[in-house]
Parts: C-alpha cells; sequence; structure tokens
C-alpha cells in the first residue's frame, strides 16, 4: 500500500470515529429531549379526544404535524418503534380514514394509539440504546 492510500485510510477511519461520536451525541440529546416531546404530542392527542367528546370536529392539523416531525426524526435516530407508531397515526389522520369512523371510535382508536406510543417513549427516554436495537 502506498504512503497516499494509507494516508487515505487513516483519514477515513478518524472521519468514521468522529462521525459515530457525533451521532451518540446527538442520540443522547433527542432521547434527552423525548418527553417534551411526547408530553406535547399527549397534550395534543387529550386535546383531540376532549374535542371528540363534545362533538367537535378535531383541529387534526397540529397532532398530525407534531406525529409527522416524530416518525421522521425517530426514524433518522434508529428508534424505528417510535418512528412506526407516529407514521401509522400521522397516516389515520392524513389519508382521511380516521374521520370516516364514528367520534367515539376515533377518541378510542386515538386512547390507544397515546397508550402505546407512551409506553414506547418512556422506555427509550428510560433506555434509548435498548429500544433502538430492539425495534431495528
Amino acid at each position: 500500500m502506498d504512503l497516499g492510500a494509507r494516508d487515505f485510510n487513516a483519514k477515513s477511519e478518524l472521519i468514521m470515529k468522529s462521525s459515530e461520536k457525533e451521532m451518540a451525541a446527538l442520540i443522547k440529546i433527542y432521547v434527552c429531549e423525548l418527553p417534551a416531546k411526547a408530553a406535547e404530542i399527549q397534550q395534543a392527542a387529550e386535546t383531540a379526544i376532549h374535542q371528540l367528546g363534545k362533538r367537535e370536529t378535531p383541529r387534526w392539523a397540529v397532532l398530525e404535524s407534531l406525529v409527522h416531525k416524530l416518525a421522521g426524526s425517530a426514524g433518522t435516530y434508529g428508534f424505528y418503534a417510535i418512528s412506526t407508531l407516529a407514521r401509522t397515526l400521522e397516516d389515520r389522520i392524513s389519508n382521511g380514514s380516521f374521520a370516516k369512523i364514528p367520534p367515539d371510535e376515533q377518541a378510542l382508536e386515538l386512547r390507544g394509539w397515546l397508550e402505546s406510543f407512551l409506553t414506547v417513549a418512556r422506555k427509550t427516554a428510560t433506555d434509548g440504546e435498548s429500544v433502538n436495537k430492539e425495534a431495528a
């Protein structure tokens, strides 16, 4: 191996190790921020459930936007269980199929989704690495 190739390989290895450390730091930050994200989604979901109980049409755009962002960011950091849960609700809202079921069923389904989401989010916030690997 010539000197140039060896130098390139050494630099590549250094960059990869640096990138892995940076990504690990970003994942830790994301996990630390997850409880706040979960609380915001919980509030939006509970508002929608309350509106359904009063026979009002929920403002789905807020909840849809929050779960859309969560689906993308969780997937980016490798938290596939959270990403999948978020994408499932986002799809149900965006394709209109959620709105086609009676309000009582919407509220029941939303409560079930919220319970599942909060369980996974809490577990991830407590032990992000385990959830990250299990869901992959």
